[in-house]
């Protein structure tokens, strides 16, 4: 079952493993405050700067993250 889950997690939608997409969208549970969801992006951000994506690019998604998480904190 184990091989299974790592397998399932590997795809990807929309080119992004469905692991990252779990990690993203588990920092908008209800009990999160804004400021918890702005901390959990700039995690996110952070982990995926260690990656390797340039000074700018890092930049420009921590600023994608933020946008889409405004989104979903004005949809609920």
């Amino acid at each position: 079952m184990d091989g299974y889950i790592t397998k399932l997690f590997d795809e990807k939608l929309v080119g992004i493993p469905l692991r990252a997409w779990q990690r993203f969208l588990a920092l908008f549970t209800e009990n999160q405050t804004t400021g918890e969801v702005l901390r959990g992006l700039d995690l996110l951000a952070r982990r995926i700067a260690i990656v390797g994506p340039s000074a700018d690019a890092q930049e420009r998604l921590r600023e994608k993250l933020l946008e889409i998480g405004d989104i979903i904190a004005d949809d609920t």
